[in-house]
């Protein structure tokens, strides 16, 4: 984005996005990241999945009256930093080897893709 100088850039687009730094002598361009803006469009899947405790610091469970067939987290920066697949009903995940952030989560099912938003924090 010309002209943008600042240390934090939050996108206003979907796409895709990288950092140029760039002094007199030398000039680098960071790895290239995703961006998806999140939507509140209705999910017929969220009054089937149950997820808790959000925030969470330790065990997080995902529950779903189907099986799961894949669960996916996401990172802040479009990162897919953890995926399992061929679960049960419930899924009780270690989150406290995690990074503490924001965290999308699409967990696939029979029915249909339900992505829904994670904090994980530091474990006590």
């Amino acid at each position: 984005i010309e002209g943008e100088v600042n240390q934090s850039f939050f996108p206003k687009l979907n796409g895709k996005y990288a950092a140029i730094i760039a002094t007199p002598d030398c000039k680098d361009t960071s790895d290239c990241y995703s961006f998806s803006l999140l939507s509140f469009e209705r999910n017929s899947l969220k009054p089937n999945f149950t997820i808790f405790p959000n925030p969470c610091s330790r065990i997080l469970i995902i529950s779903n009256a189907s099986k799961i067939e894949k669960l996916e987290f996401i990172n802040s920066v479009g990162q897919k930093i953890y995926t399992c697949k061929n679960y049960s009903e419930q899924i009780q995940l270690d989150v406290s080897d995690f990074v503490p952030g924001l965290y999308s989560i699409e967990i696939h099912s029979e029915k249909g893709v339900f992505t829904s938003r994670i904090i994980i924090k530091k474990s006590d």
